[in-house]
């Protein structure tokens, strides 16, 4: 089948996220080494795939109750690197698999977000190890190993097959030499064997430490490029070091009516527990509205910004004021007394009553 109506079909069925999903939950090596590889494939087919794989492993996260979605893959490759062999072929796989969901992100801000998130869960020590680790694989595969020793029975066959070459031929070899000729053939012939096993192995391991390595590389060349672009701005403010951004931003506040609500801000994020799970929800909501507060152009923007159906069930009781314009303000009017009255009866006209005099007189 195409590889192309596979993943089409992947991507346009949505059972497939928790097919896979469930497909990780096992110990099986293999079987994960398959499902990455696939969700690599549908990261870089398509937008829609690469969504299909992010939910993927948000689903996994939350099969298993955990906080982070990529927590799985760091999981995986400390497992594999702790294994008396580890699997190289697995943990080339992985290595793809975080290449891939962070060089398919659509824009620069997007890849540097979730390469974050792969380094704030310590996956650059993990990797300077495995690089150590496939530098000794190297060097090991590199040195040569001694050939092993044939047998006793083995070298006294192969001295016997000498010295009968070295001896005159006679028409009749006797049956000894036939029998110790045969078992110096089979010798050799295992011997053959092991050494073409050994050398398929060694080829084994050196394409699974070179991939190892090129995925090592491509990482630290992609972080490198994507740091070059963002590097790239006013005053040659480093973007990536929080510091550097802070001060920045106290440099352009300070002495300003803008540093006031600055230190508001700072105040309220310094209340976030990171200890609490929900504090990665705050987070990831904090990060977004303010990036949609960059983005304001109007008043009328900022309204419907902050225009939300809870906004008072979460409104703190500092924010409560007797702004017009607050969430909170009390109604004007009871509750149940409706803004539109029935306006009462006209009186009745001076005809009207002077006709009805008439009629009551007769």
């Amino acid at each position: 089948m195409d590889s192309r109506i596979g993943l089409d079909y992947i991507v346009e069925n949505r059972d497939y996220i928790a097919k896979l999903g469930a497909a990780l939950d096992t110990q099986n090596a293999t079987v994960k080494k398959q499902v990455f590889e696939l969700l690599s494939a549908l990261c870089a087919y398509s937008p829609d795939g690469y969504a299909r794989a992010i939910e993927t492993l948000e689903f996994y996260k939350n099969l298993k109750k955990q906080r982070y979605r990529f927590k799985i893959v760091i999981n995986e490759l400390e497992l594999s690197s702790a294994a008396a062999h580890p699997p190289l072929d697995y943990q080339a796989a992985l290595l793809a698999f975080i290449n891939c969901v962070i060089i398919s992100a659509a824009t620069l801000q997007e890849r540097i977000r979730i390469r974050n998130e792969f380094i704030g869960l310590k996956v650059l020590p993990l990797l300077n190890n495995l690089r150590l680790l496939e530098a000794g694989n190297v060097e090991s595969s590199a040195s040569p190993s001694p050939p092993p020793s044939l047998s006793s029975e083995s070298a006294s066959s192969a001295s016997s097959v000498s010295g009968f070459a070295s001896t005159s031929v006679t028409p009749s070899p006797s049956p000894l030499h036939l029998q110790r000729r045969l078992t110096f053939c089979g010798s050799l012939s295992r011997y053959s064997c092991a050494a073409l096993q050994l050398v398929q192995n060694l080829k084994k391991v050196a394409q699974s430490v070179g991939d190892i390595i090129v995925q090592l590389d491509v990482f630290v060349e992609q972080q490198e490029c994507d740091e070059a672009q963002s590097l790239q701005a006013p005053d040659g403010i480093n973007l990536n070091s929080h510091l550097d951004v802070f001060y920045a931003i106290l440099r352009q506040v300070a002495d300003t009516p803008q540093e006031v609500p600055f230190l508001n801000i700072l105040q309220h994020l310094l209340r976030i527990d990171p200890k609490e799970p929900l504090s990665d929800i705050i987070w990831d909501t904090t990060e977004r509205l303010v990036h949609r507060a960059t983005l304001l152009e109007s008043h009328e923007d900022s309204v419907r910004l902050l225009r939300t159906p809870s906004s008072q069930k979460f409104a703190c009781q500092s924010c409560r004021g007797s702004d017009a314009s607050s969430p909170t303000r009390k109604p004007s009017q009871p509750v149940g007394v409706s803004a539109k009255t029935t306006p009462p009866p006209p009186p009745p006209t001076h005809g009207t009553c002077s006709t009805t005099g008439l009629a009551n007189d007769r």
